[in-house]
């Protein structure tokens, strides 16, 4: 049958003992096996009723096809490529005989519900125009319809059916082939224990391998713990480089703290010198108007040396006094200066504590987050990563 459509899957209804069976065959060699009365013949009938209809002795529709109480038969072919053939059968009291033919769409291409007695020139082209030697005809098809099966048959009846089915009397030849072949497998068999012995002898090697695949499988489960503490590992040493990190910071912030406050121990007094600062610019002022007293005492002189007059001692006295508190005032204002200067440093220095002070915050916070993120893997430690010290658990 050269050429013919690859089938996919058939379907029976009410096809002898099948009330629905549907069978989806694979590529390559498909076996059907089962008991007697199992119904593999039938599905074998079904198939010849599809391809061989019409032709001599094989391929004619049998009332008793349709199942007992049923009134017709329906038998779907399905191929490769999608498309179907479709036969209703009635039984003897019936008068159902339709070929329906579906491509891939399901879309009626082809029917006919009287069909004759064989297939219009389209359904042979469809099927794939099956070849058929009418001498050889199809030995499954034909001959297990009539017992005895060819697989029932006693080693000395096989030959007798072979010579029958062939159309052959050589019977004698049929049976010295057949001799010939059993030698020929009976060959292979002892080839094939002799190969079983030497295989068996190998698996000795192999007794303990069952045992061997279970250390292998604790070696695996091993290896993955191995990995996970790895990476536990992993995660504990960025945390220890990061609190390393913190600390150092903090000490910093520590020794920063620690100079500010030293600065601010010397500004506790920071009253006495806003008081001196006071004082300070009335001096400031008095030193304005002992300057301008000078200049006129200055210019008295002038005049004084102009006029030749004579300076009193006393005048002296109060020159010389005025003389000592215009150097006192010059150096209270450079006091002053230095104190304004100091101020200034006080409140760069007061800005720094307070930026730090926050900065010191933000760090603790992000130590308790971190500590709150990592609290599963710090549960597990002894040692604490940043201090070396053992690691109390509550």
């Amino acid at each position: 049958m050269n050429g013919m459509k690859k089938l996919k899957s058939l379907r029976l209804e009410n096809f002898q003992s099948h009330k629905d069976l549907y069978v989806e065959f694979s590529d390559g060699l498909n076996i059907i096996t089962g008991t007697n009365n199992a119904g593999k013949t039938a599905i074998f009938r079904a198939l010849d009723y599809i391809y061989n209809f019409g032709k001599k002795g094989h391929g004619n529709f049998d009332p008793s096809y349709v199942s007992h109480k049923a009134s017709f038969c329906k038998i779907i072919v399905e191929f490769v490529d999608g498309t179907k053939i479709i036969r209703i059968k009635s039984g003897a009291k019936g008068d159902k005989n339709s070929i329906q033919i579906l491509n891939k769409d399901d879309e009626v291409i082809y029917e006919k519900l009287k069909a004759d007695k064989a297939y219009d020139q389209f359904v042979t082209d469809f099927l794939g125009n099956p070849t058929y030697d009418e001498e050889m005809g199809s030995l499954s098809f034909v001959e297990q319809n009539q017992p005895p099966f060819l697989i029932s048959l006693t080693p000395l009846k096989i030959p007798e059916a072979f010579a029958r089915l062939i159309k052959s009397s050589d019977f004698d030849n049929a049976v010295k082939i057949l001799k010939s072949e059993n030698n020929t497998h009976s060959t292979s068999i002892k080839t094939i224990e002799s190969d079983i012995v030497e295989y068996e002898n190998d698996l000795v090697e192999y007794e303990g391998l069952d045992n061997l695949i279970e250390i292998i499988e604790k070696n695996d489960e091993i290896i993955l713990a191995n990995d996970e503490l790895d990476e536990t590992i992993k995660n504990l040493s960025k945390i220890r480089e990061d609190a390393l990190g913190h600390r150092s910071r903090i000490k910093q912030l520590e020794q920063l703290n620690k100079d500010d406050s030293k600065f601010l121990s010397y500004l506790e007094n920071l009253d006495i010198f806003s008081n001196i600062h006071s004082e300070i610019k009335e001096l400031s002022n008095i030193k304005s108007s002992i300057e301008n007293k000078q200049n006129t005492i200055e210019q008295l002189l002038k005049e004084n040396e102009k006029d030749s007059y004579l300076i009193s001692e006393e005048f002296l006295e109060i020159w010389n006094s005025l003389s000592e508190k215009h150097s006192l005032i010059k150096s209270l204002s450079e006091y002053l200066k230095s104190i304004t200067s100091k101020e200034s440093n006080i409140k760069e220095h007061q800005e720094l504590n307070n930026s730090d002070s926050s900065q010191i915050e933000n760090y603790q916070i992000e130590i308790e987050e971190y500590e709150a993120k990592n609290k599963t893997i710090l549960s597990e430690l002894e040692i604490c990563p940043v201090c070396n010290n053992k690691v109390t658990h509550e």
